[in-house]
Parts: structure tokens; sequence; C-alpha cells
């Protein structure tokens, strides 16, 4: 009776906060048939001796014990092999950047006899966040997009979070390096449906940079256009099929931000994008111009029956406006500029969700009233597609006037309820939650953080925290500054 491990990381390099797949083989070496526990579910039958190189530290750890009353066991033939692909389990801390040799140890017969592999090496590499760029808040599932400027060149990397009891992230994906660094917006499918792909892009130096991932293949590909003017803008999100033929893939469409024909306006034009085998074709379709001054806050949005709108906020005057169009196509005949709402402030952020039954729901953060005597107000509105209406009204947020804000993040529930992320001028993080008439501090260590930080919702309702650590990678945090809650309570 003998057992053969052999163990092969997928991935010889990958990045903090990533869960490297890897190939397990069992090999039965003995004369007869040998009965073991499936590695899937072999929990503290199969370790890992994992050893940091640098510093020499090594540890040993196992899967968790199966919850199963009968495990699943498989039986191997003399001379016969099994195969399975496992990711390497959470309790193998990768959470330092560094060189690793990791080895599989395998216990059969009972626990009496074990085996254990060669080494495999694996290099961790540093992760930071900047320019984060969430697509939507209307699920749990939570795409993002950023760059890693920590690689030499910068990359771009795709983060998957799942926001639900035992989240956090589930997924980190390099899809290609760059040279600056940009700000990445990606793809939203329209309402209600999913897409097998991400459309991502960028404007840089005169050029439209796009990257089409396909989950399936796993597979990369870029492409990048002359812009139509030196101060084109992408606005987000991109458009993305909800399905296309397995071999084309799923087209796609930017809206792009243009200069206009006089100072006080600009223009909207879509790109047409098709992925194919041999790369990534860009086509310059229809183009509006709009005479107000170029927005202050700009976004677009996919209607469940594939119409698209996009709403803005500019300044005509003394004016600050919310507009709503619909996006340019080949049908459009002129301009259709519904001016929502008109206010006497000064614009600060902007945030909107689409609804299930295609309602935007958006709030705006101002400062109102004059500078010595101004209030921080959050106008929360509405407008519905179906029955053509539309509202608002107004929150005082408790903030003095005169504390300068560094940034906010304006971010709102499907249900339409708001919150807002605050940073004043000496980085102290604070949150108000839309259910609460108090604005809180974030939790150490990221009251004062000057890393990357975003809001995302727990069941749809309960603001937790997308948090940059120190140490590089990411984690989801309750506004205590205590993980995500378990599945079925403590």
């Amino acid at each position: 009776m003998g057992l053969n491990v052999d163990f092969i990381i997928d991935q010889p390099e990958i990045l903090i906060g990533e869960r490297p797949s890897c190939t397990l083989t069992l090999k039965n070496i003995g004369t007869g048939p040998l009965e073991v526990v499936h590695p899937e579910s072999a929990g503290e039958m199969l370790g890992y001796r994992v050893m940091e190189l640098f510093r020499g530290d090594e540890t040993f750890t196992t899967g968790e014990t199966a919850d199963e009353d009968i495990v699943p066991m498989i039986t191997i033939d003399s001379g016969k092999n099994f195969q399975v692909r496992l990711s390497l389990p959470e309790s193998v801390n990768l959470q330092t950047p560094g060189e690793y040799a990791i080895s599989a140890v395998f216990l059969y017969n009972d626990g009496r006899d074990r085996a254990e592999s060669e080494i495999a090496r694996l290099r961790v590499r540093q992760l930071s966040v900047y320019n984060l760029y969430i697509a939507s808040m209307q699920s749990s599932e939570v795409d993002a997009v950023f760059v890693n400027p920590a690689s030499k060149p910068s990359e771009i990397v795709l983060a998957q979070f799942r926001v639900e009891a035992e989240g956090g992230l589930e997924r980190l994906k390099s899809l290609g390096k760059v040279e600056s660094i940009p700000k990445p917006i990606m793809s939203l499918a329209a309402n209600g449906q999913w897409a097998p792909a991400y459309w991502i892009a960028w404007a840089e130096n005169s050029r439209l940079q796009f990257i089409y991932f396909d989950q399936e293949s796993d597979i990369a590909t870029t492409a990048s256009f002359q812009a139509p003017d030196s101060f084109a803008e992408i606005i987000a999100p991109l458009y993305i099929e909800d399905s296309g033929e397995a071999e084309a893939g799923c087209r796609g469409a930017a809206l792009l931000l243009l200069d206009g024909s006089t100072p006080n306006s600009w223009s909207l034009r879509v790109m047409n994008l098709s992925p194919s085998n041999s790369g990534i074709s860009g086509q310059l379709e229809a183009m509006y111009e709009i005479t107000t001054e170029r927005p202050r806050w700009i976004k677009n949005y996919t209607l469940s029956d594939g119409t698209r709108f996009v709403t803005f906020i500019s300044y005509t005057g003394n004016k600050l406006g919310l507009y709503l169009s619909p996006c340019p196509d080949s049908s459009t005949q002129a301009i259709e500029l519904h001016n929502l709402f008109s206010w006497d402030d000064e614009f600060i952020a902007s945030g909107t969700t689409l609804g299930f039954a295609d309602e935007i729901f958006g709030a705006t953060l101002v400062w109102s009233g004059v500078p010595d005597n101004r209030t921080l107000e959050l106008i929360i509105w509405k407008f519905d597609f179906k029955e053509k209406t539309h509202e608002q009204y107004r929150q005082i947020l408790p903030w003095s006037g005169m504390t300068p804000i560094g940034s906010a993040t304006v971010r709102v529930r499907p249900d339409g309820i708001p919150a807002v992320l605050l940073r004043s001028t000496e980085h102290n993080w604070s949150v108000w939650d839309g259910l609460d008439e108090k604005i809180k501090p974030l939790p150490a260590p990221y009251t004062n953080t000057k890393s990357s930080i975003d809001l995302a919702f727990l069941n749809q309702s309960e603001v937790v925290l997308i948090c940059t650590e120190a140490i590089g990678g990411f984690s989801v945090k309750q506004m205590d500054g205590s993980d995500l809650p378990p599945l079925f309570g403590d």
C-alpha cells in the first residue's frame, strides 16, 4: 500500500488577496486498490507545508473538518491516478509579499500513513489600490476595477466581492499592464441581466484604451483607438450585451463625452465595440451636441428593454441643473433634453442606482447657502421611466459648514436610500448611513487612512466598508471594524 502526491500551483505568481488554484494528483504506487478520502472533502487529511523563503518561516496548516455525516471516499486502482483542481484554503496565509515554497501532505490509511509532494514555488506580489471603480450596488455580488501601481509597470486589476454573510473578496485578476495610473471603468449589462464577460476602458493621452475579458476562457484582449478629441472622456458605465455567440463574445458600447462647437457646449457620441478572435473593433456612431457647461457629474444607464439614457449635472449660469437625455443612436432626430431639477447650490458629489423596475434612484451632495453660513445637504431624487414622474427632497447632514470636504462618495441602495462617505481635508473619514441622523467616524485603523475606501450594502441595507489594508489587499468590514458576519450566527 503506497501513495504518491503530485502538487502543482497553476499560477506561479499572484497578488496579495488572490487565492491560487492548484492541481493535486494522487497516484496509487501499491500493488492493490487504495481507498482514500476525496481531496475536496479531505479536511484535516490534507495539509500544506508553507515556507516563506526570505525569512525562513515555516507553517503547517490543514483544511477545515468536513461537516458531512459520511465523508466521501474514492478508490484508486494500482498504478492509476486521481486528479482534482482545488483552491488553496484560507488557512494558507499568503498576506505578505514574498517567495513561498509549498508542499501538499495527504494522510491515508485512517491517518496512519502520509505522503508529501515536492515543493511548488509561488511568488506573492504587493498590491496597492488606486482609482477604485465599483460598477453597481444592485446585488451582493459587487464587481470593481482599479489600478495597482505597486506593480512595475502598473496593472489593471479586476476585483469581485461577495457582500453577504461569510463573504468578502472573492477574486482578483490582473488584466494587463499600463504605463501610467489611469481611471478605469467597467461595463454593466441591461438592467436585471448578466453578461459572461466585462468591458473595461479608460482615456489616456488622446487615446481610448479597452480591455475585453471573457470569464469562461479567462483571457483578456486589449485594444487602443485614437480619441475623437484630446479631451475625450468615457462615461461610466460601459454597456455590454447580456449574451453573445461563443466565438464572437459580447458586443459593447462606450458613451463618449467630447468637446462641443462652442465654449459652452459639449457632445455625446457612441462608440460600438465588437470582440473577435482577431481582436477588438471600434466604430464611432451617432452624436449630438448639448448647450450647457461641461458636466460636473454624468452617468449612463441601460434599461431592461435595452433603451439607454444618460443623466448629468451641469451649471447653466449660476443654476445647477440635473438633466436626463436618451443616449444618441442612429434614430436620434433631435436632442431630447429634460431639465429635471434646478438648484441654487454648490455641487460636491452625486451617485445613483438603477432600481429593479427601471427607476433611477439618485442623491446629490451640495453646499447650500452662502460660504459663511452654509449647510451640507443631500438632495435625494427619483425618476420613474414607467410613470414619467420625478421627485426630490432634501436632507441636512450634521456637518459644520466651516469644515472643508476633501472628498465624498455617494452610494444609493436598490430601494433608493442613500449613504455618504466623507473625508475632511485632514483625512478623517466618516459615514452617514442614511438610516441614522448621525455622521459616524470610521473604525480604527481606517479613521485616518490615506488608502482607497468605499461603501457597499450588506443585505442591500447595512453599510459596510470595502477597505484597502496597509499590508496590501482588500477586506470588507462592518462599521464596528469587524469582519462580515457568519452565515448562521455565532
